[in-house]
């Protein structure tokens, strides 16, 4: 099964470093226990290892936990926050960005308008 993000309500990022021998479960007590959210609700977290090369992907599917991996095989690295032990919200167009090596913070690209009239 492929994960959709366009059905998710929420994405996550755990910020920090990442343990990478934690399971699907251990990640879930983690989200659960350090960060005080739901594992079970319509969300991904995205976690990183120490070398910012790989990104698992946490999320529950109906009868069970979906757990993905990624991991670059050149010289790149993802442009993790550098904020510690944190559970950021971030955007479908941030997560993009992030799986294409860009920082989720671009300063350059537009920024979501609120509706006004002129």
């Amino acid at each position: 099964m492929i994960l959709d993000v366009n059905n998710v309500k929420r994405i996550y990022i755990i910020t920090g470093r990442t343990d990478f021998r934690k399971g699907m479960l251990s990640l879930a007590a983690m989200v659960r226990d350090i960060y005080d959210l739901d594992p079970f609700s319509d969300a991904v977290f995205i976690f990183s290892n120490r070398t910012r090369k790989s990104i698992k992907v946490l999320h529950w599917c109906i009868n069970g936990f979906e757990l993905y991996t990624k991991t670059v095989t050149d010289k790149s690295k993802y442009q993790w926050p550098n904020d510690e032990n944190e559970a950021m919200l971030i955007t479908k167009k941030q997560l993009s960005w992030l799986l294409d090596g860009l920082s989720i913070h671009q300063s350059k690209a537009f920024h979501e308008m609120k509706q006004r009239i002129f």
